[in-house]
């Protein structure tokens, strides 16, 4: 009802009607409603004399008398029934009458049905009853009405209405005569409402006793029921469409009268076709999409609803395209509702709810969800569905997963919604659990339809602070958005909102707030005031001076009753509402310690009701927190013991018989029966005994800060602060004779999010438990967390709970890294150690698994897993790096002291213990040749390298590099060149290591660090990033720079870091262009001979970690900082084409160049296998398209355009097509840096133009060490 305003403008007023017990609208108005302006008047039967002079009033309009007897029968039947509806039926009876009509032929029932009832005899008898039952059959079945044209078509397939209307005659076409539905409708037209449904207008009964009389008349018989259904079915599939005949049989009499040999028959019916989709530009088949898979379930053809609706892709898309995915998730809660058992449909279900957020986001999504979700699958249907998928793929999505990469449907959890761009700091649902409001740090809160995972609404533009509230009125029609308990004082606010929860809309703003307290707003049980703590503060000389109130405002107008109340001479540390013995509302306090008292209000006055302090000790101890009972009677409190105050009578009584510690959370449980202080102690209140004294296990223990519980003590669910998981348990048994010190709760799963959770909620909706979660990674979560009670804590009566305790002993710990990429806690070698290891020409490829504690094996073409052997290093160091041999036959794995060697088609180890090494290593290289290895020493980052002889298992050289290693790469001819972070050195491996150059650069301002760094296939050039958003071109052959270019707007930190930086380049197959990514949020497209910038890709909200260009050069694939999704943009365009969701923070993209595949590797240790498409590209080769768009160079192609110069800047030109200007360049004659080895040359190279062809041996591709 929340469409209903709650206050009117003058001389308005609205009408509303409803029956009193229907749905329970009448409570909920009486509840919404203003009694004050609002009028409730039961509309009841019409007088006698009203009826009459009604009745006559309206026959004289009509120009129509009755005879005396005629108006005897009339008045007799409104003394039984004087309704509205029964006058209007009886009206129009009387109006047929003629005057001569003698009264035993007149008939008039005393009910409205009985009236309805007379109409459909009158119809049948003249229109056949066969025709009239099977119309006005269709007509009530229909789900939200018909068309004129399919109640013709309907009749015209239906062959016993054919048959009773053919009976004497045979029609050129069998087609019902459209006259005959005419002649019905004009008899019952004034019955009938039209309306627009799905795209079309369609008819309906007008009042509720006309569906239910024809539903008692004509839809009686089960059969009949199905019968209908399953024509309409056959309608909606376009079954007997574009001239397919439909069969039948002659009766006996028209063979015999039509001289038939043959009883079977068939004839084009001439019914309308029934496509998915009307031609082009998206004008979608409504009607079929939304009527089908009604007919389907409710004709009990369970294989046809699965084959033609809801296992059918084509079928699925459409309808999410065409309608949205609430409209198709209520196709399978109508399907499960009546196959509830149907493991088919539930399955579908439950991959297109979890995959909500991506299916919002773009339709053809699904794809992605469908087969990385049940690509494994081996049911029939399902596999049906998926093989449609993946021939249905071409140019839909640009990246088309072939294993099954996500975790599959029907577990913990349910669904996974996005839709904010920054942290979820706050949740509410309402109480029947239909819609959900998250507040977040971007500013806004969101409205979702929980059922269906629906973004219902965005409530922005109020708010100029974090939203680190929300509260639900209990009406569940209003939501308050608020910022004054933000942990952060810099995110406090004053602003308080209220929102129309239905609607999205604006209500009002609750002011005078101060922007500063601590406690959750406080609503009444009537939904019509708000009540929250705050205090004020200012500077007296040296020290500060607060108070401390609560305030109440009016949410009908939002203005506050009176002045705030000024409660405490200390912090609020509780306030709760309560109710008098007479009704009235009660605000309950509680001070801290300098006013360790509960004080009790009149809220509609703010007078001071009683005071309540503990006077048995000497030394006050002060109420930390205050429950409160559902009646409003009992408050839940905590002085010395536990105790409860009655708010009656002021008094209280404990229920410890010793000082307790002080809770921060009190709840009354079963019906007020029970009490729970601080998530662990339980009392029985009548007998004040203790039931329980719950122990959470492992790294949970003491910091659990709200507890829900499932029913009566089944399951409890956890959320502490600063954690990334929630918690499920399985609480201890009550306390008796025989158990009285078993408390362990038994820890059953966690509800695991990326980053810190930040709020919890619960719906309990008997059966269903969802508990919800808000974290910093920027989604909500919800879980099925009774999933959890049937895997795990369904036990035998021969089993007991201590077997699950141990079962749990290891999984009660949470580890905050297994949250984190290896990027994240290595950002100093994703750059150069490799974590995924192609083999045997990309046939085959090894991967690390996030926290390196396995190595896996997969079969590329497949995506299929071959083996995954675990690591068990020395001294528990974690698996660092692997690299191969470039022939693919032999593999290895370093991480800490370990080194070991593996069969590469296998996975088995070929030695039956591993190498030994002499230091701890994070990482390994091998060179071209597989001769020579680079052991990788360092923990963070590089410390030494250590050129390694991996044959004869010996070292052979320790390099110490001048500056931190930002990237390795081995080159033709026996080089290694290592990139640091201000120096660049190229060493000759062979016959012993030796430098070639070793140059070290000054940085400016500790800015101008080498972040990152490429080089292309020629050897010829090294592109490097810097932490101040400036990219270089270097000679490799002589180490000297060449070009400078700012090429990211990046405002560093004071710090500085590795995000504020250029944060990966990436070259093209053939060296066409690169792609740079940086913390300004962008990944940008540059064109190598002119170093132009193409494109910028925007769409992150963090740092850009990942940049990749695929093998064909069509996409280019960024992955930013904690994300959990990889963007696809088109290079021909820039053009972002999909957002790819992985569920878990991406950790690793690796492109397969040969097969043009791409691997994406997760944080929760999930390995994603993609082809690519030829989605939205442009040009068949992104690099020549890029060339294409170029100007031609002027005649100083050499130069292009660098000012000679030293240090002069030199604007660049304006480039056709693009919008964008040209790189600023800057050229350096360089200095010496004493004790460099190397003399650079007085004059600066030019940039190669592209016509330098290298040597054979340079041709050679050079090996990048860069991964990720």
């Amino acid at each position: 009802m929340a469409w209903l305003p709650r206050n009117l403008p003058p001389y308005a007023a609205l009408v509303v009607s409803t029956l009193p017990k229907e749905h329970g609208i009448l409570d909920t108005l009486q509840v919404i409603l203003n009694p004050g302006i609002t009028r409730f008047a039961e509309v009841k039967q019409l007088s006698l004399d009203d009826s009459k002079k009604i009745m006559s009033t309206w026959l004289e309009s009509e120009k129509k008398t009755v005879t005396t007897d005629q108006m005897a029968i009339i008045s007799n039947a409104i003394q039984q029934c004087s309704l509205p509806l029964f006058l209007k039926l009886l009206f129009d009876r009387a109006s047929r009458w003629q005057s001569y009509l003698h009264t035993s032929e007149i008939h008039v029932k005393p009910s409205i049905k009985g009236m309805i009832s007379l109409i459909f005899d009158r119809l049948e008898e003249y229109h056949g009853k066969m025709l009239v039952s099977r119309a006005l059959g269709y007509i009530t079945i229909s789900q939200n009405g018909i068309a004129e044209a399919e109640l013709e078509d309907l009749l015209s397939l239906d062959d016993e209405v054919l048959q009773d209307v053919y009976a004497y005659w045979l029609p050129p076409i069998r087609r019902i005569p459209p006259l005959l539905w005419t002649r019905i409708r004009s008899e019952i037209n004034d019955y009938l409402v039209e309306r627009e449904a799905e795209g079309a207008r369609v008819i309906y009964w007008y009042h509720r006793q006309f569906i239910e009389t024809s539903r008692e008349r004509y839809l009686n018989d089960p059969k009949v029921v199905a019968k209908l259904h399953t024509l309409c079915a056959e309608y909606y599939t376009g079954k007997w469409s574009g001239g397919t005949k439909k069969p039948f049989q002659y009766t006996k009499e028209q063979m015999k009268k039509f001289n038939k040999q043959q009883q079977d028959d068939k004839e084009d019916r001439k019914v309308a076709p029934q496509p998915l989709e009307f031609g082009s530009g998206d004008r979608f088949n409504i009607r079929k999409l939304e009527q089908l898979p009604f007919h389907l379930i409710y004709s009990g053809q369970l294989d046809t609803l699965k084959e033609d609706c809801l296992c059918n892709f084509q079928f699925l898309l459409a309808k999410l395209r065409g309608l949205n995915l609430a409209e198709v998730l209520q196709d399978f809660t109508m399907a499960l509702e009546k196959y509830e058992d149907d493991e088919d449909i539930r399955l579908v279900s439950d991959t297109l709810r979890v995959g909500a957020s991506a299916l919002r986001d773009n339709p053809y999504n699904m794809i992605v969800e469908i087969i990385g979700r049940l690509k494994d699958s081996t049911r029939p249907h399902v596999k049906r569905l998926v093989t449609q998928t993946e021939e249905s793929t071409d140019k839909e999505v640009p990246l088309v997963p072939y294993n099954q990469c996500f975790p599959p449907p029907g577990g913990l959890l349910r669904t996974q919604l996005m839709g904010h761009n920054e942290a979820v700091l706050s949740l509410a649902t309402t109480s029947d659990g239909r819609f959900l409001i998250s507040g977040s740090a971007d500013k806004t809160a969101i409205v979702w339809e929980l059922d269906s995972s629906t973004l219902l609404h965005t409530l922005k533009g109020k708010h100029e602070a974090p939203i680190s509230s929300v509260t639900i009125t209990p009406d569940n029609l209003l939501a308050i958005t608020y910022c004054y308990q933000a942990e952060k004082d810099d995110d406090q606010s004053s602003e308080i909102n209220v929102w129309n929860i239905e609607t999205g809309d604006y209500f009002l703003s609750l002011g005078g707030h101060t922007g500063k307290g601590s406690k959750k707003m406080q609503i009444t049980s009537d939904s019509k005031f708000a009540v929250s703590d705050m205090y004020s503060e200012r500077v007296e000389g040296s020290t500060y001076v607060r108070k401390f109130f609560f305030r109440v405002w009016s949410l009908d107008n939002g203005r506050e009753l009176y002045p705030p109340v000024e409660a405490h001479s200390d912090f609020i540390t509780g306030i709760v509402l309560a109710r008098s013995k007479e009704g009235r509302h009660l605000v309950v306090t509680s001070g801290d310690k300098e006013d360790a008292t509960i004080k009790i209000w009149d809220l509609l006055t703010g007078k001071l009701v009683h005071e309540v302090r503990d006077r048995r000790k000497q030394h006050k101890y002060e109420c930390t927190s205050l429950g409160v009972s559902s009646n409003g009677r009992w408050i839940g409190m905590n002085f010395y013991q536990h105790g409860i105050l009655d708010v009656y009578n002021g008094e209280f009584f404990d229920l410890s018989k010793e000082q307790c510690h002080q809770p921060e959370t009190i709840t009354f449980l079963n019906d007020d029966k029970e009490i729970l202080y601080d998530n662990t102690t339980h009392y029985d209140i009548a007998s004040k005994k203790l039931l329980r004294e719950m122990y959470y296990g492992g790294s949970y223990n003491g910091r659990i800060s709200k507890l829900f519980i499932v029913g009566d003590f089944q399951l409890m669910v956890s959320w502490g602060k600063d954690i990334e998981t929630g918690a499920v348990w399985r609480p201890p048994k009550k306390r008796s004779e025989d158990n009285d010190d078993d408390d362990t709760c038994v820890f059953l799963g966690r509800l695991r999010h990326n980053k810190t959770i930040n709020d919890m909620c619960v719906v309990d909706q008997s059966p269903s438990f969802y508990a919800i979660t808000g974290s910093d990674d920027k989604s909500i979560k919800v879980w099925n967390v009774k999933s959890l009670s049937v895997k795990k804590s369904e036990k035998t009566n021969d089993e007991s709970d201590d077997d699950a305790s141990e079962e749990s002993d290891e999984s009660d710990h949470y580890d905050d890294d297994e949250n984190e990429t290896y990027a994240e806690r290595y950002p100093y070698l994703r750059r150069i150690v490799h974590r995924v290891q192609l083999l045997d020409n990309e046939k085959r490829v090894a991967l690390i698994d996030n926290m390196g504690k396995h190595i896996s094996l997969y079969d590329v073409e497949k995506g299929a897993l071959i083996k995954t052997t675990p690591w068990d290093g020395r001294y528990n160091h974690d698996l660092g790096g692997l690299d191969s041999t470039p022939d693919g036959q032999r593999l290895f794995a370093v991480g800490g002291y370990d080194l070991w060697e593996y069969d590469t088609k296998t996975l088995e180890p070929l030695t039956d213990e591993s190498k030994e090494l002499d230091s701890h290593c994070t990482g390994l290289l091998l060179s071209k040749d597989g001769s020579t290895t680079l052991l990788l020493g360092g923990d963070r980052y590089i410390d030494d390298i250590y050129f390694y002889d991996i044959n004869k298992e010996w070292y052979l050289k320790e390099y110490d590099p001048d500056s931190r290693v930002s990237n390795i790469f081995f080159l033709s001819g026996d080089r290694v060149l290592i990139p640091g972070t201000n120096s660049l050195t190229l060493l000759k491996i062979k016959p012993e290591v030796s430098e070639i150059y070793n140059h070290s650069f000054r940085p400016r301002g500790g800015s101008d660090y080498i972040n990152v760094s490429a080089i292309t296939k020629d050897e010829q050039k090294l592109i490097t990033g810097y932490e101040d958003g400036f990219i270089k071109l270097f000679d490799v052959s002589t180490g000297t720079e060449q070009v400078k270019i700012k090429a990211h707007d990046i405002t560093l930190s004071r710090y500085g870091g590795d995000e504020d930086a250029v944060t990966q380049i990436e070259l093209s197959s053939k060296d066409q262009f690169f792609v740079t990514a940086s913390s300004d949020k962008t990944a940008r497209i540059w064109d190598m001979a002119s170093l132009r910038q193409i494109h910028v890709l925007k769409g992150h909200n963090t740092t850009v970690m990942s940049s990749k260009i695929t093998g064909d050069d069509r996409y280019v694939l960024t992955a930013a900082k904690s994300d959990i999704s990889v963007k696809v943009w088109s290079v021909g365009t820039g053009q972002q084409l999909a957002n790819i969701l992985g569920y878990s923070p991406i950790d690793v993209v690796c492109i397969l160049p040969k097969t043009n595949r791409v691997i994406i590797t997760t944080a929760d240790a999930r390995f994603m296998f993609f082809k690519t498409t030829s989605s939205g590209d442009v040009s068949l080769q992104a690099g020549n398209a890029v060339r294409r768009q170029l100007p031609p160079p002027g005649p100083q192609k050499q130069q292009q355009g660098i000012q000679q110069s030293q240090n002069q800047r030199v604007p660049g030109p304006s480039i056709p097509g693009y919008g964008h200007q040209a790189p600023q360049l800057y050229q350096h004659q360089q200095a010496p840096i004493p004790g460099g080895t190397h003399q650079p040359p007085q004059q600066q190279a030019l940039i190669p133009g592209g016509t330098h062809q290298p040597s054979q041996q340079q041709a050679k591709k050079s090996k990048s060490c860069d991964i990720l």
